[in-house]
């Protein structure tokens, strides 16, 4: 089988500084802040957080995942 073709195992990226803390100020979001889009993205993608489809009136959420990662690293709740 082509090397291209093979199955990869799913790859555990670390978070960036700036993801980690996008990550802390959604946490305490009550409004919609000026996130950066390829943050937003890059949580989202590996599920610590959901955006809304009209992001634009709601601010994302820390999904179970968010909180864990978090409680894991002695953030505070």
């Amino acid at each position: 089988m082509p090397q291209a073709m093979m199955l990869r195992p799913k790859e555990n990226h670390v978070l960036s500084p700036h993801e980690f803390a996008t990550l802390m100020l959604i946490k305490d979001a009550t409004t919609q802040s000026d996130f950066d889009q390829a943050d937003l993205i890059a949580l989202a993608d590996r599920e610590f957080i959901t955006i809304g489809l009209s992001h634009a009136s709601m601010p994302p959420r820390l999904t179970e995942r968010g909180h864990a990662l978090l409680a894991r690293l002695g953030a505070p709740i």
